[in-house]
């Protein structure tokens, strides 16, 4: 959190220039390391001798985050603070393995014109080809978290809807009587939030606003301009600027506490004890099991 506020008068007429630039509709999207929400039936969370994907201390409802070369768990709260610098859609088709578990075969840049909701084998509606595979929409953010580390977060499933209101919302923040617009300028806060049906148990993403640039919980010039750097090469097809190494994360210590209640619109970063790990089924989690 910035003890001074930042504000757009400190930016230079080169620095504001590229930002004005930056406001045409996002691209196609690049890989970048995924920032995962966990499951109750994440890899994540099976400590098996043949599953690389298991990581020590997570638990549903936090996040796994890149962290250099590898990945780290973040609890919710408190959380990840992080920029956006550009958007992209993408749709993922899923092919349904022997052992139940879906296998993703293809990312396509538009939607499959054969892709539409049909009821599939157990009555369930759901978007298949015409070779009866899954179809998913795929709304990715792509972030810079407030150490320097890159990211992208995938919007999908029943998150897909907070995902577009985010990018609606986002891509409106304007600075200087609307001189300067888009993602760049706000620093947003992820948590999660339990998501009850009967039975069936899973989280969500809970994106909130914490501050625009020139606002006491907004971005420093400096995270600004690094996101509209970011955005420039994203937007040029060219490869992403080599940022400073950021610093080690020191993984958290898990410890127990309730789940606070998790409000829209902007907000001070909640406490930090670590969610409750719940149960829930995985036809209805946003995690999609590989």
């Amino acid at each position: 959190m910035n003890t001074q506020v930042a504000s757009a008068s400190a930016l230079t007429p080169d620095q504001k220039a590229l930002i004005a630039s930056l406001a045409a509709p996002d691209v196609a999207g690049k890989p970048l390391p995924p920032i995962k929400l966990v499951q109750s039936n994440s890899p994540e969370l099976l400590d098996s001798p043949d599953n690389e994907m298991f990581l020590p201390g997570a638990v549903a409802g936090g996040f796994v985050i890149p962290n250099r070369e590898g990945r780290i768990f973040q609890p919710s709260p408190p959380g990840i603070q992080f920029g956006i610098f550009a958007w992209a859609t993408s749709w993922n088709v899923f092919e349904k393995r022997p052992d139940g578990n879906n296998q993703r075969i293809a990312t396509l840049t538009e939607k499959p014109v054969d892709a539409v909701w049909r009821d599939d084998a157990f009555g369930k509606r759901v978007c298949l080809n015409d070779d009866g595979h899954t179809v998913i929409e795929t709304l990715s953010a792509y972030m810079r978290l407030r150490n320097g580390q890159v990211g992208r977060y995938d919007f999908a499933k029943t998150a897909l809807r907070i995902g577009n209101e985010l990018a609606t919302r986002s891509q409106r923040l304007s600075v200087k009587d609307g001189e300067l617009k888009g993602s760049i300028l706000g620093l947003f806060q992820l948590t999660t939030r339990l998501e009850v049906q009967g039975a069936r148990r899973w989280f969500l993403p809970v994106p909130v606003l914490l501050g625009k640039l020139g606002e006491k919980h907004g971005p420093s010039t400096a995270d600004v301009v690094a996101l509209a750097t970011l955005r420039h090469a994203f937007k040029e097809g060219a490869p992403l600027p080599e940022l400073p190494e950021p610093p080690v994360i020191v993984e958290p210590a898990r410890q127990a506490g309730p789940r606070p209640v998790i409000t829209s619109g902007r907000q001070e970063p909640p406490p930090a004890p670590p969610p409750s790990e719940y149960a829930g089924p995985s036809e209805i989690d946003d995690d999609i099991p590989f």
